[in-house]
């Protein structure tokens, strides 16, 4: 893994360095049916990053069907992050960052409760309730000792909510989903909402076929609340719009698709990780793709 920096013109580096990075993993997972009508699923995966961390992460899911268009689930489970390259490593002889090679994965334990039910022959309903604990949150810090940047572990986050979600298929090919998600994140350490998290969100998705099997469109619109930005700033709320236009085995392996990405040209911007301003976003941007299989 290399990490590099510098100015172009006139030339200035300020970080080149290469860092050796070693990652495995390994996972078992069964299912088991405890009754007709309830299964158990479990799983372990175990991790080893860079020789001085090495974690075992268990998933359980208990799966029990009432009736036959109605679904409970139970969910369980533990997972982690570590540290990215910048996060770790990266440092700029003394400017304003310096490096932490020690700093220790993000952990969370995550439990679930989800209620599915089917509506008549074209719509599926779905209400989850969701709570999830975060330690060790890795952020960025200034070390009075020297006022430069380091990462750190420094927070301990709660997260809760709930999420509902209707999904509609019909026999033409047409289909739709809308979800609306609340979500609280309390950070545990200073007391207030996690940096970058947004209260709500609001999704419209909606496909349908353009021409039998062979040609369909996308239309997809995303609502985001506003947001804290690091050291206590905040960023507006937007709305953006994506259209999609796609053609499947129109010519032998040939496939073909065009997008528009914030097709009304929303003005917008996210947080800064590290820094406290936020980066203005890109307007409608248009994106082909062409695959060919053979």
């Amino acid at each position: 893994m290399g990490l590099r920096n510098h100015d172009v013109d006139p030339y200035a580096s300020y970080v080149d360095r290469s860092i050796a990075n070693q990652n495995a993993a390994v996972f078992f997972q069964g299912e088991f049916q405890v009754l007709d009508n309830l299964i158990l699923s479990a799983g372990l995966r175990y991790d080893y990053v860079n020789s001085n961390y090495n974690r075992v992460n268990p998933r359980i899911a208990l799966i029990y069907d009432p009736q036959p268009t109605t679904t409970l689930k139970f969910l369980y489970g533990t997972a982690f992050r570590a540290a990215n390259g910048y996060e770790a490593y990266y440092e700029d002889g003394g400017l304003t960052t310096k490096a932490n090679p020690d700093v220790k994965p993000e952990t969370v334990t995550t439990y679930e409760l989800v209620g599915e039910q089917g509506i008549g022959d074209h719509l599926r309903a779905s209400v989850s309730g969701f709570y999830s604990n975060i330690e060790d949150l890795i952020g960025s810090v200034i070390d009075p000792s020297d006022e430069l940047y380091v990462s750190a572990n420094t927070d301990k986050v709660k997260l809760y909510g709930t999420e509902v979600e209707l999904e509609a298929r019909w026999a033409n090919g047409v289909r739709g989903r809308t979800s609306y998600t609340f979500a609280e994140t309390d950070n545990e350490t200073t007391g207030k909402r996690l940096d970058n998290s947004p209260q709500h969100l609001v999704k419209l998705n909606v496909a349908a076929p353009l021409y039998e099997d062979k040609a369909f469109a996308g239309f997809e619109l995303q609502y985001t609340s506003s947001r804290n930005t690091f050291e206590g700033g905040k960023v507006d709320g937007f709305t953006v719009a994506n259209l999609t236009l796609s053609a499947q085995k129109f010519w032998r392996g040939l496939e073909a698709s065009a997008s528009v990405y914030n097709l009304f040209n929303e003005k917008f911007s996210d947080p800064s990780a590290s820094f406290p301003y936020a980066i203005e976003q890109d307007g409608t941007t248009f994106h082909v793709k062409l695959t060919y299989h053979f």
